[in-house]
């Protein structure tokens, strides 16, 4: 399906143009995520545990309560998720050092394969996309998702101690 840009002035979007923007953005969650979809199903991931997995990843040691408030999710799914990923070997809860009741998250070498497989799926389409629009258009795509996420979530990923 082809897609025709439009020029935008960029003093002014109008409606039309932002609901274009915002189906783009639901069709491209949809696609991105079907790329990787038969990966995931070799290894035993949902999408969830997927997203999940990826994220404690990026964030080693990030808490259960910190991973269920940046992704929406309530904590008796969440707690569902990360007991699958630990039953296939790929994730590892620990108790915390100093408050024994937080439990920290860390990606196992088994999950780190598992992940890495599903992951450069989607990382080449991205390096395929951003080669084509280029590095302006780069730029500011990363301003644009930056703006849309809430400031909490911002923290979150600001904060990347991989």
């Amino acid at each position: 399906m082809t897609i025709a840009m439009h020029a935008l002035n960029p003093l002014f979007l109008r409606d039309e143009e932002i609901e274009r923007h915002l189906e783009l953005l639901l069709l491209v969650e949809r696609e991105i995520l079907e790329l990787g979809r038969e990966a995931c199903a070799k290894l035993g991931l949902s999408e969830s545990s997927f997203r999940a997995l990826y994220l404690i990843q990026r964030h080693p040691q990030t808490t259960m309560a910190e991973l269920g408030t940046v992704l929406c999710i309530k904590k008796q799914s969440l707690s569902r998720h990360l007991q699958e990923l630990c039953e296939a070997g790929y994730l590892v809860q620990e108790a915390g050092s100093v408050d024994r009741r937080k439990r920290y998250l860390q990606v196992t070498k088994e999950g780190a394969d598992a992940l890495s497989q599903v992951a450069d799926i989607h990382k080449r389409a991205l390096k395929r996309a951003f080669m084509a629009a280029g590095p302006d258009a780069v730029a500011g795509f990363d301003r644009v998702l930056n703006a849309l996420i809430s400031q909490q979530t911002r923290r979150f990923v600001g904060n990347r101690a991989a």
